[in-house]
């Protein structure tokens, strides 16, 4: 039996029916997916799944765990680096509120986050050799940095990798819809 999720006001969903709508607008949104064999990283309820597009999920081994790191590593690790930087030096935030040695701190190990994604981009397209969520998800972060005024020249590999996730038909689609 499929287990049921509550969503309020008396409104459930089967999981595998939730799981199978969340699967199918991913795959609208990364586009080119259904012909593919990339990786989606689903963090699902309880789950944590790396899955193919078509939900059959991948055995656990290196590809899921590297796919994961990337999405976890990108909300950790360069998230904290980015919002530290961000709320010590972007004037959203109050001047008083500010600690410029934490933004100088956050600053530096944004960059050093940037520097190992442009070397773990070296001889590759995308962050796992084919296009993934991963992707999409890092590149997320790229597109806010752009939008603080962060200079990514120094970094040609992510540039370059950047580019080619801004190329896909469905970043495409999003961002002309956004404006």
């Amino acid at each position: 039996m499929d287990p049921q999720l509550v969503f309020g006001q008396g409104v459930t969903q089967g999981a595998g029916a939730l799981s199978a709508r969340l699967l199918r607008g991913l795959g609208r949104l990364v586009d080119g997916l259904a012909g593919a064999p990339p990786l989606i990283a689903l963090h699902a309820v309880g789950g944590g799944r790396v899955q193919r597009h078509d939900d059959r999920g991948d055995p656990p081994g290196p590809k899921r765990g590297e796919a994961m790191k990337w999405i976890a590593w990108a909300n950790v690790t360069l998230g904290d680096a980015v919002g530290r930087f961000a709320r010590n030096s972007m004037n959203w935030v109050p001047a008083e509120q500010q600690n410029a040695k934490a933004a100088e701190a956050g600053k530096k190990d944004m960059e050093d986050c940037l520097r190992i994604v442009d070397g773990a981009l070296e001889g590759k397209q995308f962050l796992l050799g084919e296009y993934t969520l991963a992707d999409t998800h890092l590149n997320s972060f790229m597109d806010w940095l752009r939008h603080m005024k962060v200079d990514l020249t120094p970094y040609v590999r992510l540039n370059a990798w950047s580019e080619r996730c801004r190329a896909r038909p469905a970043h495409a689609r999003l961002t002309a819809a956004s404006k």
